[in-house]
């Protein structure tokens, strides 16, 4: 059994250079469980990166993103231009992935032999260079001149090794579809190579295999005897997903569990944490963003967004500002996690509603929305932890009211409105609707 499966339901933020203070934050360590690293990102900037699982000690994995150089190339590119990030990463790559370099995505063809079958040895050789790139990527960095800088700063960089191994993968849009064939073969030959670490695949789909209960059958009988899964459900959106798709992804995650291994989410906000009432071990997410992605996403990171602990939802910076400032009622809502409760110490009481949050929002600052963000998940964690299915229920009852009570205003987010809070929980009580 897993190190994550034994620590119960675990949260991973994904690393990106700007939320390295976010990460490293005495005060935020004990506040999640792990980091997701971008084979990408590592490759890029291995330094920075091994300094910071150095220096959080977390647990970790590494998401080897090979789903990307299926996609149009757009995915991996800026500007036209292929990343740097990317084009290193081809490199490590190399055999079929070498063609990317020159701006052609892969096709299934370059899995397959001229018959049409499966090629095992092109597949087999890939996993091997990408599980070795997973092993071998995270080892103290080679040039003497970086490591010096470090120690004189007291950095001890040692190696780290991920907490399990990740299955090469590729999005597929029905289980009839070669990528899923290709996926399924990847994920099947990586399990000879990968030691004596864990080995879970990454079932990619889309959101219309939620709704077909035969697909989600076969996914569960193809994918038995793994160490673990990863799932990522394409451009799932939380606060849209509908009835059926919860009903498809609640059968998805249960019939996975039931093998008695660790079912994470690659993505996921407080739909997530929920479902972890339900066989789902934990989920990953950027911090404050990503808690929903497209495979054909391009770009990543966002601006600032304060998270709503009643809606479990984010909303702009902006809107966030006029929502508080309408009425002395709204201003109830604002949040008094530990970041947050810091900043409102130092506001007069006696200002009004438009100047205490203009104040607030002023003071927050981009770590300020970030630290909130984690503090929040943090909290919601921990009251989910111990409650039964029918307090969950009574919780969401509650805040479903709270949020039918704010007192409208111009612009008024979707965000703020309780219809995702009603499917929601339709998890616990598909009879039961409020």
């Amino acid at each position: 059994m897993s190190e994550a499966n034994e620590l119960g339901f675990n949260r991973f933020y994904r690393y990106d250079f700007a939320v390295t203070q976010v990460l490293t934050d005495p005060s935020l360590q004990s506040k999640y469980h792990g980091i997701t690293v971008s084979a990408h990102i590592l490759c890029y900037t291995p330094t920075s990166t091994i300094q910071l699982l150095n220096q959080t000690g977390k647990p970790f994995f590494v998401d080897p993103m090979t789903f990307a150089f299926a996609r149009d190339p757009e995915v991996i590119s800026r500007n036209g231009k292929l990343r740097r990030s990317y084009a290193k990463l081809i490199a490590k790559y190399g055999g079929p992935f070498l063609k990317c370099a020159s701006g052609s995505p892969l096709s299934p063809s370059d899995f397959k032999k001229r018959r049409g079958e499966l090629d095992d040895d092109v597949i087999l050789n890939s996993c091997e260079r990408i599980l070795s790139f997973q092993k071998e990527g995270c080892k103290p960095i080679a040039d003497f001149s970086k490591y010096e800088k470090l120690l004189r700063k007291g950095v001890v960089v040692r190696p780290v090794s991920p907490s399990f191994l990740v299955a090469p993968y590729f999005f597929a849009r029905s289980c009839e579809e070669d990528w899923y064939a290709i996926s399924l073969r990847f994920a099947i030959l990586a399990r000879n190579l990968k030691g004596d670490k864990e080995l879970y695949p990454v079932i990619c789909v889309s959101r219309d295999m939620l709704w077909n209960e035969a697909q989600i059958s076969r996914i569960l009988i193809d994918y038995r005897d793994f160490d673990g899964y990863i799932i990522w459900v394409d451009n799932l959106d939380e606060k849209n997903v509908q009835t059926k798709e919860l009903d498809g992804l609640r059968l998805l995650i249960s019939g996975l569990s039931k093998y008695g291994k660790p079912v994470y989410s690659l993505y996921g906000g407080y739909l997530c944490d929920l479902l972890g009432k339900l066989g789902l071990a934990g989920y990953s997410s950027g911090v404050c963003y990503g808690e929903k992605r497209s495979v054909d996403a391009i770009g990543g990171g966002a601006g600032n967004r304060y998270y709503v602990p009643r809606s479990h939802l984010k909303i702009s910076d902006g809107s966030a500002n006029e929502f508080l400032s309408h009425s002395p009622n709204n201003l109830n809502y604002m949040c008094d996690c530990p970041t947050c409760a810091s900043i409102r110490n130092d506001i007069s009481s006696s200002s009004g509603p438009k100047e205490y949050t203009d104040r607030f929002f002023h003071e927050m600052g981009f770590l300020g929305y970030r630290k909130h963000f984690v503090e929040v998940k943090s909290q919601e964690a921990t009251s989910l932890e111990a409650m039964s299915g029918s307090q969950v229920l009574d919780m969401l009852d509650k805040d479903i009211q709270a949020l039918i009570r704010i007192d409208p205003f111009p612009d008024f987010p979707d965000e703020l409105t309780p219809s995702h809070l009603r499917v929601w929980r339709m998890l616990f009580s598909s009879s039961d609707k409020p």
